[in-house]
């Protein structure tokens, strides 16, 4: 676990991060919002990104009576209640006489979902733990548990808030955006969101603070008009202005493309000339300071224009895409992109070819990660192998995991090879304090391979499974797991 200060916030707060990238319950969380995501899509009440919010505040009516604020949830992840949060999921998978939902069980994704949130593992300050509640930002269940608490929660109070003079209600994540009839309601509407959940803790900003008729919401400046919202570029005052410099070791058209994209999000949340007109002069000022040539910011920022306001050409559509990634060294990497892409079109005039470019090699990628720990019960990712201390029988297994965590399932679990011998042989008693690691992996993938070349070398009686084999058979399995590997 590692933290991101908050320095746009009184008192530097840390965002405690954990990162799941790796871990054994890492590709299960993907899936699991793989399937689940389509659950939470239609609700009135959420926003994908700024500029859905543009696109949506932008067709609100106001007048002069209306007041805008926003809500900020306190720390929502770290707070979101698990437990209950997937009941609220399992309430939307399995409406009233739904058995199965992709061919899983209610109590079987129950469990799965516990497994990826309440049995995610950590190291801080050399001591490791368990995260029994809330969501780790990092893991890629959290966006699908704060979305779906706050889903039900905004379910269940939204008629109330109406009746205390809630007109309008947007929410992205844990940032929402209100108008209300009369600003006096907004303090009773803190109070009663600060009283639904003993969780969850509501901080509010309303309009007017730092700018009359103003109010900024995550990228943007909203202005109240007489009738109608405006809204145009905000940066936080923590903003340093500082981005990708022109003579940085990248190539070129990444740096045209930075540009391009700061165009595209200024015209996208401005919604006025005006606005687009200033925001543009202050990013060519920026641009500049990160060494950008004056002649490229003028002719990529006059293209744009010319592209978005000439009627777009017709581009004739090529049966198949090809990238080709390739170091940046210096600029003569380009050249010779530029070169093998013409010489690939004309010759193959049905593919789309593009070269894409990557960082050459840095002194870090020589040194590839390795676990730090030297207590074997902590380390992860690993070969190890289990001895009988009353007949010598030896296990092999492989985890992913933290080893103190497989060892406490081999000593409980009916299924396990090792619990099953013990209660075959009375008696006996299996060696968990002196586990032996005897290889080790980066991925899973090869966690197996090796696991099992092991097995097949010193064919430990406990392994029953893969002894009942030929070497034949076990070859035919190595074989088979490489290929669905490569596909």
């Amino acid at each position: 676990m590692y933290g991101l200060p908050k320095i746009h916030k009184d008192g530097c707060p840390l965002r405690p991060i954990i990162s799941a990238v790796g871990t054994y319950n890492y590709k299960l969380a993907k899936f699991l919002v793989e399937i689940l995501s389509p659950l939470l899509e239609k609700d009135e009440h959420t926003i994908k990104d700024t500029f859905d919010f543009v696109n949506k505040v932008s067709n609100l009516d106001t007048n002069v009576d209306n007041f805008m604020l926003s809500f900020d949830v306190e720390s929502l992840f770290t707070n979101i209640p698990t437990l209950e949060t997937i009941e609220i999921i399992l309430k939307l998978a399995y409406p009233r006489n739904t058995k199965y939902f992709h061919g899983i069980l209610k109590e079987e994704l129950k469990q799965l979902l516990i497994v990826c949130t309440q049995q995610s593992h950590f190291q801080f300050n050399n001591e490791y733990f368990d995260q029994t509640d809330g969501i780790s930002m990092g893991s890629p269940l959290g966006p699908l548990f704060a979305k779906a608490f706050m889903v039900d929660f905004e379910k269940i109070h939204m008629k109330k808030l109406k009746e205390l003079g809630v007109k309008k209600w947007l929410r992205y994540v844990d940032d929402i955006f209100a108008t209300l009839d009369k600003p006096d309601a907004a303090k009773a509407i803190l109070q009663f969101l600060n009283t639904r959940h003993p969780n969850i803790k509501f901080t509010i900003e309303k309009e007017g603070e730092k700018e009359r008729n103003t109010l900024p919401f995550l990228d943007t400046r909203v202005i109240r008009n007489v009738d109608k919202y405006i809204t145009s570029v905000y940066h936080k005052p923590t903003f340093t202005g500082v981005y990708l410099n022109w003579k940085s070791l990248t190539a070129r058209k990444y740096k045209i493309g930075l540009i391009n994209c700061l165009l595209n999000r200024i015209w996208r949340i401005c919604t006025t000339q005006k606005h687009r007109d200033e925001e543009v002069s202050k990013l060519k000022l920026i641009l500049a300071k990160n060494e950008y040539p004056d002649e490229i910011i003028t002719k990529t920022i006059d293209k744009y224009i010319s592209r978005i306001t000439l009627p777009a050409q017709p581009k004739v559509a090529k049966e198949f895409k090809r990238f080709l990634v390739l170091p940046f060294v210096n600029r003569k990497a380009e050249d010779f992109a530029v070169r093998l892409k013409t010489l690939v079109e004309d010759n193959y005039t049905q593919v789309d070819f593009n070269v894409a470019f990557k960082s050459p090699n840095t002194i870090g990628n020589m040194f590839p990660f390795k676990d730090r720990t030297k207590d074997i019960e902590k380390q992860s990712l690993v070969v190890y192998k289990i001895n009988c201390k009353t007949c010598q029988t030896e296990y092999i297994g492989k985890t992913e995991r933290i080893l103190t965590h497989r060892m406490s399932e081999h000593a409980k679990s009916t299924k396990s090879a090792c619990y099953q011998h013990i209660v075959d042989n009375i008696g006996h008693q299996m060696d968990y304090d002196n586990i032996k690691v005897i290889d080790r992996a980066s991925s899973d993938f090869k966690l197996r391979m090796k696991e099992l070349l092991h097995i097949l070398k010193t064919k430990p009686e406990l392994n029953k499974q893969l002894n009942s084999q030929s070497q034949y058979e076990i070859k035919t399995l190595i074989i088979t797991a490489y290929e669905q590997h490569k596909k």
